[in-house]
Formats: C-alpha cells, sequence, structure tokens
C-alpha cells in the first residue's frame, strides 16, 4: 500500500464573556437612602462585588440582595465582576 495523504486540521478554543453586570439606580448623587441592585444578563454567573471601591475578585462578597446606600454623606462606590462557574 502506498501512504496516505497528509491530512492538517487547525483548532482555535474561543471564550464567551460574561455579559457585564448592570446596576440599578444607577451611579448619582441623590436625596435619600438607596438600595443598589446588581443583575446580569448571562445565566449562571455568579456576581461578586464590592463597597470600597477596591477591585473585586472571586473572593469578593456574593451578591444575593440589593446594596443598601444610606447616611447623610454617605459616599460608597460598589464594583462588580461576574463569575461564570
Amino acid at each position: 500500500m502506498l501512504d496516505s495523504a497528509i491530512k492538517s486540521e487547525s483548532y482555535s478554543i474561543q471564550y464567551d464573556t460574561v455579559a457585564t453586570p448592570v446596576m440599578n439606580p444607577v451611579g448619582n448623587t441623590y436625596h435619600s437612602n438607596q438600595s443598589v441592585a446588581i443583575t446580569c444578563a448571562t445565566g449562571g454567573a455568579t456576581i461578586r462585588y464590592t463597597t470600597d471601591g477596591s477591585t473585586p475578585n472571586g473572593s469578593s462578597t456574593v451578591y444575593s440582595v440589593p446594596i443598601p446606600v444610606s447616611g447623610i454623606g454617605a459616599n460608597v462606590t460598589i464594583k462588580a465582576l461576574l463569575k461564570k462557574q
């Protein structure tokens, strides 16, 4: 028998990106206490967040209920990260 023809295939792995988190209400100056809800369009993603302005990571608090922002002169920076398991 003769040798076969050479067969070549190329493979590329591309991961989808988890949707950007949405916060409601949006960041702004308010004249009353607020309750900030975080949502994600990607099913099965875990929302992790910080309230001190630091960058969230896989060890940050898991979001489960709206985050209260209250008190006279309150100044809170919420950052959220979505992690797909």
